[in-house]
């Protein structure tokens, strides 16, 4: 699963692709260095299928400890990743949800708040 999200991340960042315009089609390739993903949303809002798993097998205590662990191994199994995929297209990636004022907002929202199970 992990090289099937790497390559989808590293063909999103290559920027490239076709628009239609003035009836036609034409290749376009974006002129942006940067790259935002959605990286860590999932992991903190509970958005995977086996958070609901875990949700309906167990509660929420269950589930907090579970968007916990995701969050204490996200730096070795994704960011790493990822950032490795967009750099090889010259780009920088940005993780907005991992920045430390919007993990400690989320982190602040107890698992009944923040997670749609």
């Amino acid at each position: 699963m992990d090289n099937d999200i790497g390559c989808a991340v590293w063909f999103a960042a290559r920027g490239k692709g076709i628009i239609f315009t003035n009836g036609e089609y034409i290749d376009y390739t974006s002129p942006a260095r940067v790259v935002l993903t959605g990286l860590g949303a999932d992991e903190q809002l509970g958005g995977y299928s086996r958070h609901r798993n875990s949700y309906f097998n167990g509660g929420w205590s269950p589930l907090a400890k579970d968007l916990k662990f995701e969050m204490e191994r996200i730096w070795e199994r994704n960011l790493g990743r990822d950032d490795r995929v967009i750099a090889d297209h010259g780009r920088e990636a940005r993780f907005p949800f991992l920045d430390e004022q919007v993990v400690n907002c989320l982190n602040a929202i107890p698992e009944i708040g923040r997670a749609h199970v």
